[in-house]
This record gives structure tokens, C-alpha cells and sequence, in this order.
């Protein structure tokens, strides 16, 4: 049995209603050798409170009341500077996760000597029907080496890799590495992280409630944020530019893609006005990577010159 501390970080703000279900799902974990640091971020409502008689009752948490509000990434790096684990974990505070999930993640790293491990979600919207974690599918693990675990940034769908609250992380990742300020945080932190990982172990099973609320600033339709997004993505492309060519170009061409697809979603729900920006920024890195574009296939040529020169047309075909 591993006696490994865990730091578990957990920012809050303006989540009085949703952090208490949160802190119990990490108070009742099998695994009990925790550090659980929950970070106030100055929040006006009762979270800080919530979390300070979590405090009373139980040791394992700790509880930092910033002065004033200082926003996601400074407050998980507030966690990160004061955390003590041998390993790192990260839970939102208006989520919950299953009671065996972090006994399972280090299970799975010390057991295939990985440098991180992964599960998956089950996303649900809030006021809706909360998941339990009951299993209706095989469980599969899967080891991969760092070339392998890369190439899960050319995902179509980069959540499993770019989120930070579905992974568990030997502390030694974070030598020299913090959060910073963009908007698509977590998969910047995750691009950073990713180029010390040697091996890394998956499992299917979804051990994280990701709850869907419509009051967030991100939330769909609410207000574009296609501009810092693909800035976020472009900061990732210039981290990875360390591995080899064949890599850094075929995720180039992804970027683009997912640039291209912003620009097309943007015009799409917003309107040909208020995607000018990221039509901008979109002109720009396919004027700048021309040679590039020219190697790839028929199909996806058509697709990224035809975002480029037939903006209307691209964006009625997006999804």
C-alpha cells in the first residue's frame, strides 16, 4: 500500500452552491493521504466559509483566503507553490469526482512507473441529473510512451489531454512550470507538462462529474471567444516546437484547423462582423505557413483555402 501524499488544488469562487458536494467527494476518497488545499479566491458569497469548517473537522484540508480576486491561473499557482505531494491532482470546485478516483490514478501511475494518468468525464448540465459513477464498460488501459502522448494534441477533441482535473501528476512535473494568463489555460500548463512526460497510463473509466453550467463566461453562444482560444492554441504550437519536424508540422496543420474552425463557428453564431478578428488572426498563419499547407492532403487544402478565400461558404459547412 502507497503511503504517497496527493495535494488535491481547488480554487473557489462564487461556488457556494455546488463546493460543498465537491470538498465531501474529496473528504470521503479511499485513498486518504491527502493534502486538499482549496484557494478563496475573495470570494463575496459563503465558499470560503464552506471550505473553513471543511477545515475544522478534518486536517487534510487547508484553506488560503486571498485578499483580493486574482483569477484561475494565479490561484491554482498559489496551490502549486504551497503543495507538499509527491503528486499533484486538480478538481473544480462546482465538480465532483468518484470516491475511488485518486486511489485508482495512483494505483495506475506507480504501477506502470508513468508520470501521469489519466481517466475520462461524465459531463452533465447543471439542474440536470447528477452521474453516479457506476461502470457499464470494459476498463482499458493504455500505456504510452511521450511520442504517443503528444499526439493526443492533434485530437480533434483536445479536452482529455488539455484539461487538468482528469489527471494525476508526479509533483516533479511541475519543476519550473505554472499557469499563465490565456484563456484556454489548461491546455497550455498541459503542453508544457507534456514535453517531461516519458510515459503515460489511460483509463476509459469516468471517474470526474464535469458539470455543464450556463452562467459561465465560456458558456456556448454566450460571448465569442474565438481570439484568445486560437491564441491559446498558437502558444501550444510554439511550446511543441521542440520535437521533431515531422511532428511540429503535422500539428501546425492542426492548428490551423482548429483556428479554421473557430473563424467558421465564430461567423456562424455571431455573424460575419464579429468575425473579423479571427478571420484576422486566421489570414494571418495561412499567409505565414503557406509552404506547409501545400504538403498536406487534397481534402484538408481544400478545407483550410477554402476558410481562407470562401468564408462564407466555410463557415455554413463548419460544426
Amino acid at each position: 500500500m502507497s503511503n504517497k501524499l496527493i495535494s488535491i488544488i481547488v480554487p473557489a469562487h462564487n461556488v457556494e452552491r455546488y463546493i460543498d458536494k465537491c470538498l465531501t467527494s474529496l473528504a470521503l476518497q479511499t485513498y486518504k493521504n491527502l493534502e486538499i488545499i482549496v484557494i478563496d479566491d475573495n470570494s463575496p458569497d459563503e465558499s470560503g466559509k464552506i471550505a473553513d469548517k471543511w477545515a475544522e473537522r478534518d486536517n487534510r484540508f487547508k484553506v488560503i483566503h486571498n485578499q483580493k480576486n486574482m483569477g484561475h491561473s494565479t490561484v491554482r499557482n498559489i496551490g502549486l507553490d504551497v503543495a507538499k505531494g509527491d503528486y499533484i491532482g486538480f478538481v473544480d470546485p462546482d465538480d465532483y469526482v468518484d470516491h475511488r478516483m485518486f486511489d485508482r490514478l495512483l494505483e495506475l501511475s506507480i504501477n506502470n512507473d508513468a508520470d501521469i494518468s489519466l481517466c475520462l468525464e461524465k459531463a452533465f448540465e447543471d439542474g440536470k441529473a447528477e452521474p453516479d459513477f457506476s461502470n457499464k464498460e470494459d476498463i482499458i488501459v493504455r500505456v504510452e510512451k511521450h511520442e504517443e502522448y503528444i499526439e493526443h494534441f492533434m485530437d480533434p477533441f483536445t479536452g482529455p489531454i488539455g484539461w487538468s482535473w482528469n489527471k494525476l501528476y508526479r509533483s516533479q512535473l511541475f519543476k519550473d512550470v505554472r499557469y499563465r494568463d490565456y484563456m484556454l489555460e489548461d491546455i497550455i500548463l498541459n503542453a508544457e507538462i507534456s514535453k517531461k512526460v516519458k510515459k503515460a497510463v489511460w483509463t476509459n473509466e469516468r471517474m470526474y462529474a464535469y458539470r455543464i453550467r450556463t452562467d459561465s463566461e465560456t458558456a456556448a453562444g454566450k460571448r465569442d471567444i474565438s481570439v484568445p482560444a486560437a491564441e491559446s492554441f498558437w502558444k501550444t504550437y510554439e511550446i511543441l516546437l521542440y520535437n521533431d519536424s515531422s511532428f511540429t508540422d503535422r500539428y501546425l496543420l492542426a492548428v490551423l484547423g482548429k483556428t479554421a474552425n473557430l473563424y467558421g463557428n465564430c461567423r456562424k453564431t455571431h455573424g460575419k462582423k464579429s468575425a473579423g478578428p479571427i478571420q484576422a488572426v486566421y489570414c494571418k498563419k495561412f499567409d505565414m505557413y503557406k509552404n506547409v499547407i501545400k504538403n498536406m492532403s487534397f481534402k484538408d487544402f481544400v478545407k483550410l483555402n477554402m476558410a481562407r478565400y470562401v468564408g462564407s461558404l466555410y463557415s455554413y459547412m463548419a460544426k
